[in-house]
């Protein structure tokens, strides 16, 4: 279950606008509540039977009491089975495990109920109140509190529930002091959170607890003993839903900054390094859910704009690649539950949506929706229950209409012989699909009025508008023409949507279902689409046998110096050395091939990169083009060092401060060749030459390549379509142990000037040849053969990546000798 603490991005929450309308309604009894008509299939009753619900019983003085259903129909696809009304409070948060129901809401008391129809066990008390949000995993239940605090509850499955408290987090200390195992990321971090806790994930394998909060940081607690193992910075604003994928222990964070972003724990470590930002719009994200099977892994987030993004991840690599959205809430989503193949989504719109992803494809169905609540669906939580000759869910609503329902649904296999476009002629008769959608919702007429004219209630302004339902589908997700087919009878109105959303809908619609690669789906301007799609056409590396793929992963590969022309190498020395602090660690001259180098760096070659520049005899000039973008230095204190290089003569291109879309305290100098340095304020580290960014114009295809034929992980993926453009940061490390080759996409660009300026970044290897025959079997293009370099006698292979930027590859043991 992944339920948020929807404390509403304005100045009045919706709890207050909501209890506003109820005294209204008391005053003014000619108001009514529009009641929406339910959607419905009639079946076959005696394929499809379901199970009488029981009646619930509640403990005495409960703030429950069961509200009467009309009795159920087969022929509907879903049937609320119960529906408790909490006198007072709202429900925040619901978790299921072990045939038990718990609902956390702003009392002390976290509710038990029984599956599957709620009856009364009891609950479980604690001494701090405003339950925010629970997760259960077997016999275990954690809970989240007003104290900011975590309680563990262990209970046990028998008919008489019993249940005991055996832990808080973080834990007492006799000294009053926090014990906790120190990591190098955290140790001056507060161990307890500063702020409301508003979401948790569980690790299983490793036993760890994942809490994220306002307070925008996450914690890792390691239940064994019970110690806070690493904390964590995660985001700019709050932090409103967190996962873990249990199959390699990545985990996800999503937050009111608009970003979903990927950790990792660092190998043999307990601290976390980021490896990817999601980042498509500047709505809040307020949930996550994962779908994960044997052959698919599906990221969904639901944001303030009433959209549900999700990503497929890749197979071999940690990087997730956008499938497209679903689109069919016309208010913020609140929440998203995943079970197998199937997602609930619920929304702010009072509705809950069914949908079903197709196998092995992206594209998702809108089955239902269920329509029973009065107020924002706050939270959900599902699970699989089988019925005869159709697949069955539970699925567990609360809303801010301070209502608990349960639903029971069904849903036939894809294979069914439905008559999926209500056209009798074509059904047999046994099953016929009638939707009847109404799109008003069921709160009050004002309150949707006030929506409407841009309260700033639960998200941004762009948010009151009816989409059509559909899904749109990135050409990575599949190989095959895509298209566009709606799931419900919905009308679009016009919006003020994002440029996200005008972007992927005018690709559906005007493409014809030609495939365009991700990058330029997400950057092409409507003018632009059908010339990008015509001039580029996707082109598959090709795979290299499975014994040489391999070796190559298997090979010892670093990054050891990148290479650029100067015509000045003594003034181009002196200012690497004066500037920006490097070493000279060796120059040598080659008259025969009239060529000098020197080699320059912050440490030792032999463990180290650095620069080579390269001086040619006679040329004092070179062009550097616009492809090429800069060289990345660490520096402690940006302001300090610019202001340094005023004091020296040195020219400043860019003064400090953030770039577009980023917090990172950034400047810009030049050298006198007019090569850019761009200096990041970080903490030392050591590898201060951090990176070397270049510009592409098909991003994929270059990924590709370079996770191929270079074995570079990709360590972040940074996509900014508010600014347009997508960085992706490669390397064999984590970013802070080594330097990143940054690969930037600027949306629309598709070609740039290379220059004959920049050269080259080498890479060592233990065998050109292997190398060189992978770099073929991949379809790359070798310009030198592998062999000795004359009067060096270092092996090298030289190829271009598809985009055009040479790599050249270095016999590892020769360089050693080299250095010698």
């Amino acid at each position: 279950m992944h339920a948020i603490a929807m404390d509403v991005y304005g100045k009045r929450s919706l709890l207050t606008l909501m209890d506003k309308e109820k005294t209204e309604q008391q005053e003014s009894p000619n108001i009514h509540l529009h009641v929406q008509i339910h959607s419905h299939r009639e079946a076959n009753e005696q394929d499809i039977q379901f199970s009488p619900p029981r009646p619930s019983t509640t403990f005495p003085q409960s703030p429950w009491t069961l509200s009467s259903l009309p009795p159920p129909s087969p022929s509907l696809l879903y049937h609320c089975i119960a529906s408790l009304h909490r006198h007072e409070g709202n429900i925040y948060s619901i978790a299921v495990s072990k045939g038990f129901i718990f609902t956390g809401s702003n009392s002390s008391r976290i509710r038990v109920w029984k599956q599957p129809d709620c009856m009364d066990k009891g609950y479980l008390k604690s001494n701090s109140g405003e339950i925010r949000t629970i997760l259960a995993y077997n016999n275990m239940v954690f809970s989240s509190h007003k104290d900011h605090k975590i309680r563990i509850w262990n209970f046990n499955v028998s008919e008489n529930f019993k249940s005991k408290k055996v832990a808080t987090l973080p834990k007492r200390s006799k000294n009053s002091f926090l014990n906790f195992s120190r990591t190098k990321n955290n140790n001056s971090h507060n161990h307890k959170h500063k702020d409301l806790v508003s979401c948790m994930a569980y690790y299983h394998s490793e036993g760890l607890l994942y809490t994220g909060s306002h307070d925008r940081t996450v914690k890792a607690w390691r239940i064994s003993d019970r110690n806070c193992v690493d904390s964590f910075l995660a985001h700019e604003d709050h932090v409103n839903a967190i996962l873990v994928n249990q199959d390699d222990g990545c985990v996800f964070t999503c937050s009111s900054d608009g970003s979903v972003k990927i950790w990792r724990r660092v190998y043999t470590e307990n601290s976390h390094t980021l490896t990817m930002t999601l980042k498509f719009q500047h709505s809040p994200v307020n949930t996550l859910a994962l779908s994960s099977s044997f052959n698919h892994c599906f990221l969904y987030s639901g944001s303030s704009d009433g959209m549900i993004n999700f990503w497929e991840k890749e197979r071999l690599c940690y990087r997730f690649n956008h499938g497209g959205f679903l689109q069919g809430h016309r208010f913020a989503v609140l929440c998203v539950e995943t079970v197998g193949n199937m997602v609930f989504s619920g929304s702010e719109d009072t509705t809950i949506r069914v949908w079903r992803r197709e196998e092995d494809s992206c594209y998702h169905e809108c089955l239902m929706v269920l329509d029973g609540h009065r107020g924002p669906v706050r939270c959900l939580a599902a699970c699989l229950e089988m019925e005869k000759v159709v697949v069955g869910f539970l699925v567990y609503s609360a809303s801010l209409d301070q209502t608990f329902k349960v639903w029971r649904i069904k849903v036939f296999s894809e294979d069914e012989n439905v008559c999926l476009d209500g056209d009798n002629n074509k059904c047999d008769g046994r099953v016929k699909k009638i939707r009847e959608y109404d799109m008003s919702p069921v709160l009050s007429p004002s309150w949707v009025e006030k929506k409407l004219q841009g309260s700033n209630v639960g998200g941004n302004k762009d948010t009151s508008v009816s989409f059509i339902c559909i899904t749109m589908i990135s050409s990575l997700m599949l190989p095959s023409a895509t298209t566009l087919r709606p799931c419900c009878s919905c009308s679009i109105t016009p919006s003020s949507s994002s440029s996200s959303r005008r972007i992927a809908l005018f690709h559906l619609l005007t493409t014809g279902g030609i495939a365009l690669p991700q990058s330029q789906l997400l950057g092409g301007k409507g003018s632009d689409l059908f010339q990008i799609a015509e001039a580029n056409a996707a082109v598959n590396l090709a795979q290299p046998d499975q014994n040489l793929f391999n070796w190559v992963q298997n090979d010892n590969r670093r990054f050891l110096h990148v290479v650029y022309k100067v015509g000045d190498l003594d003034k181009t020395i002196k200012y690497v050395l004066l500037f920006l602090g490097m070493k000279l660690l060796r120059k040598r001259d080659i008259p025969e091939d009239k060529y000098s180098n020197a080699f320059l760096g912050y440490g030792p070659e032999d463990s180290s990169f650095t620069v080579e520049l390269t001086y040619n005899y006679g040329v004092d000039n070179y062009d550097i083009g616009t492809g090429f973008g800069h060289f990345g230095i660490i520096a402690e204190d940006v302001s300090k060092t610019v202001d340094i290089v005023k004091a020296k003569g040195g020219k400043v291109t860019r003064e400090p401060g953030s770039v577009k879309g980023g917090s990172i305290v950034t400047a810009s100098v030049e050298d006198p060749s007019g090569y850019r340095f761009e200096l990041l304020e970080r903490r030392p580290t050591r590898e201060p030459l951090c990176k070397v960014m270049l510009r592409v114009g098909d991003l994929d295809r270059v990924i590709a390549f370079y996770e191929k034929v270079s074995v570079m992980i990709v360590l972040l993926s940074l996509i900014m379509i508010a600014f347009q453009y997508t960085v992706a940061k490669l390397g064999y490390g984590p970013e802070a142990n080594g330097p990143v080759l940054q690969l930037t996409y600027n949306y629309g660009v598709t070609n740039y000037d290379k220059g004959n300026g920049y050269a080259q970044i080498a890479i060592g290897t233990d065998d050109v040849y292997k190398t060189a025959e992978a770099i073929k079997s991949c379809g790359g293009k070798i310009i030198r053969e592998p062999g000795p370099l004359p009067g060096i006698n270092t092996k090298i292979v030289v190829c271009l990546d598809p985009d055009g930027w040479k790599l050249v590859f270095v016999d590892n043991v020769d360089f050693l000798k080299e250095l010698e």
